[in-house]
């Protein structure tokens, strides 16, 4: 039901090159982590799909064959999140659609890579950065203000000072700081009480 779902929607929007679905986390008991249940719109555009800071789950996603872009970005098979940068450039000049079912249940083993030291570590968070500069090297300006640093900043220096790098946790501390947007009082008061709490 959910993939014959997809491929009707796809066949109806020429112009959509991917869909997904809501779906389920659970872990390797079965019981539930999280459950993603979005109420979106049919199709939408790229910018729409990065204000509301939609994250699919991978495994709920059918992309259109024939549009696949064949060459990809050099940095593109340097970086852990590559699956992050194929949804972005799929996404450009086109648009995504969402079929409104629960699509799967997404097991999360506890050896999985999502919970490895080399996906939770620095080098992910430091390929954000990669990502965000990259993607405002070909998106027009109005959306560069969704691939700032400032949450690349604020991972990299709680990582830092759980693993007692003072000196780097001052770096990206200082970073943090200085990176626009200055988020609002409430996110801030968040951000530090992780810090009190590391």
């Amino acid at each position: 039901m959910k993939t014959s779902k997809q491929i009707k929607l796809l066949d109806e929007h020429p112009d959509m090159t991917w869909c997904f679905t809501n779906g389920q986390k659970i872990d390797n008991q079965g019981k539930l982590i999280k459950e993603i249940n979005n109420n979106l719109p049919s199709s939408f555009d790229f910018y729409f799909f990065l204000k509301n800071k939609l994250n699919p789950l991978n495994n709920s996603i059918i992309y259109r064959n024939n549009l696949k872009s064949r060459t990809f970005p050099k940095y593109f098979f340097s970086i852990i999140q590559w699956d992050v940068v194929l949804m972005y450039q799929m996404s450009l000049n086109s648009i995504i659609g969402f079929v409104p079912v629960n699509g799967l249940a997404w097991r999360r083993h506890e050896n999985a890579t999502s919970f490895s030291k080399e996906f939770t570590g620095y080098k992910r968070y430091k390929d954000w950065m990669v990502i965000n500069e990259e993607m405002k090297k070909i998106l027009d300006i109005k959306f560069h203000k969704f691939f700032t640093n400032k949450y690349a900043y604020e991972f990299l220096m709680l990582a830092a000072l759980k693993n007692n790098k003072i000196f780097k946790f001052l770096y990206y501390l200082t970073f943090f700081l200085l990176t626009k947007p200055i988020l609002n009082l409430s996110y801030m008061r968040d951000v530090f009480w992780k810090l009190r709490n590391v």
